[in-house]
């Protein structure tokens, strides 16, 4: 049986330039992986077979599943997959947990039948289960444009303990997009470039660094809002909005003031540290069986 780690994410700004005839829209971000992480466990079968423990998950329609039938598909194989997901990033969060989770089954199937397809190939069928599938096949934090699938990785390490909040607000990605409002920033520098010139000082990496859904998703939970001031008042030098919500996250210069934020928050939701220079094991495991 093989085993790997599906990371979260979060998003250093979050741009949305346009509506592109396809129905999609044009964005601009930074990807970067934290804490927490899902783990994907895959053996051989005959057929597809898909567990997961978290109830509230479709065994027969989600990425996980779509991933492993479109990989076969697309590679002829004949061969089957029992696929054992176990959930810790919550769902519907905006911290990337299913394109992470759909990534690693990519991953972890092709070892598993011995399949070596190029990258353009895993990407292709990456793309088409979700914009933000293709950043997890990858290593490092990426900036990321297009849909979100044409991606530039680089190296990034953040030298500051990052807190994530994730209340018990489930926010719709369909519906963050329909209110909010694109905009283009042509003339302005890239979001890698702000990212990395104010690293050094994260106190003014919140005038720099904006997601564009925190507004409209603000106005539909106020609570969010509420609990950003809140996370800055603990103490945190940045806070912002993962994605399309409804997760926060939180640095802080000392791992002290972190933990506290921990502590106090405790009851506000679903909390996570990712220590300072995080760096998340990828590599695909072997395990005699699920402990």
């Amino acid at each position: 049986m093989l085993l790997q780690r599906a990371f979260a994410k979060i998003n250093f700004g979050l741009r949305v330039l346009r509506k592109r005839p396809d129905g999609y829209h044009d964005i601009e971000t930074i990807f970067y992986r934290v804490n927490p992480s899902d783990e994907i466990f895959v053996t051989s079968s005959d057929t597809i077979a898909f567990e997961c423990d978290d109830e509230t998950l479709s065994t027969e329609v989600n990425l996980v599943r779509s991933a492993a039938e479109l990989l076969q598909k697309t590679l002829g194989i004949r061969r089957g997959a029992r696929i054992i997901l176990r959930k810790n990033i919550p769902v519907g969060a905006g911290l990337g947990g299913g394109s992470a989770d759909a990534a690693a089954t990519l991953r972890l199937l092709c070892r598993l039948w011995d399949e070596t397809p190029a990258e353009e190939t895993l990407s292709d069928i990456a793309r088409r289960l979700g914009s933000d599938v293709p950043y997890f096949l990858g290593t490092g934090a990426a900036h990321a444009t297009s849909r979100g699938e044409k991606l530039d990785y680089f190296h990034l390490e953040v030298p500051y303990p990052i807190v994530i909040l994730s209340p018990e607000i489930h926010v719709s990605t369909r519906d963050a997009y329909g209110a909010v409002a694109p905009k283009s920033r042509e003339g302005s520098d890239d979001l890698k470039t702000l990212l990395t010139q104010h690293l050094g000082l994260p106190e003014l990496l919140g005038g720099v660094l904006k997601n564009d859904f925190e507004s409209p998703v603000f106005r539909l939970h106020p609570v969010l809002r509420e609990l950003r001031g809140q996370l800055l008042d603990s103490g945190a030098v940045f806070c912002a909005m993962s994605g399309s919500g409804s997760s926060l996250f939180a640095l802080y210069h000392d791992e002290g003031p972190a933990r506290s934020a921990m502590e106090t928050f405790r009851d506000r939701g679903r909390l996570f540290y990712t220590p300072p220079r995080f760096r998340p094991d990828l590599g695909i495991v072997r395990r005699q069986q699920v402990d």
